[in-house]
C-alpha cells in the first residue's frame, strides 16, 4: 500500500509519492512494516525503495530514521534489508546508536554501523554496553569494532564486559593436581 498527497506510477515497476508519503509492506512473518518520508521512489525491477527527506523505516520491534533510507526488496516487494547515509539513528530489541551510514537487516536483528568524521555508537542494552568506533558490527551473537580504514578514529567499549575464555581442562596424561604419596 502506498500513501501521499500526490502519487505517480509510470508504470507496474516505477512509482513515486511525495508528501507525507508512508508505504506499508507485509514481512515473511506476517508483520507489517513501514517506510515513511517526504519523498518514496519504489523500483520494483530492481527490488528497491528510496526514500528521502526525513526518512523513518519501522517494523516489529525496531525503527531506523536517516536523511535518506534505501530498503532492498524481497520477490513479494517487502523490506528484507535497509542502507542509510547521513545522521541516521536505530533501535531495535536488542541494540540501538547511531551513525553516519547504517546496513540494518530487520529478520536477522543484525547490522553495521559506520562514523565518517566522527565514531558510529552502538549500545547494546543487556547486558548494557556502549561501543564507539569507525564501523561497528552488532547482531544478537557478535558486537565488535572492525578495523578501521582511519587510523585516527579508534574504538571504545563501556558497561559489562564480555566474560573472559575459560582455561582449558588439563590433558589426562597431565601430572597436574596428582599427589604421589608415601
Amino acid at each position: 500500500d502506498l500513501a501521499a498527497r500526490r502519487i505517480r506510477v509510470q508504470d507496474a515497476d516505477d512509482a513515486s509519492a511525495e508528501g507525507d508519503a508512508v508505504a506499508v509492506f507485509r514481512a515473511k512473518d506476517g508483520s507489517t512494516q513501514r517506510v515513511r518520508a517526504d519523498l518514496l521512489t519504489f523500483q520494483g525491477n530492481k527490488h528497491r525503495a528510496s526514500a528521502q527527506g526525513n526518512a523513518r523505516a519501522e517494523g516489529k520491534d525496531y525503527w531506523v530514521e536517516a536523511p535518506e533510507i534505501v530498503a532492498f526488496l524481497d520477490e513479494k516487494n517487502a523490506p528484507v534489508r535497509y542502507e542509510t547515509e547521513g545522521d541516521s539513528r536505530f533501535d531495535g530489541p536488542a541494540y540501538e546508536g547511531r551513525a553516519d551510514r547504517l546496513l540494518y537487516d530487520p529478520a536477522a536483528q543484525a547490522g553495521r554501523a559506520y562514523g565518517k568524521g566522527r565514531n558510529a555508537v552502538v549500545i547494546q542494552k543487556d547486558p548494557y554496553r556502549r561501543m564507539s568506533g569507525p564501523a561497528i558490527a552488532y547482531a544478537p551473537k557478535r558486537f565488535e569494532v572492525l578495523p578501521a580504514e582511519q587510523a585516527s578514529l579508534r574504538g571504545s567499549l563501556e558497561g559489562v564486559q564480555p566474560p573472559k575464555a575459560m582455561d582449558p581442562a588439563p590433558k589426562p596424561d597431565s601430572q597436574e593436581g596428582k599427589t604421589h604419596g608415601r
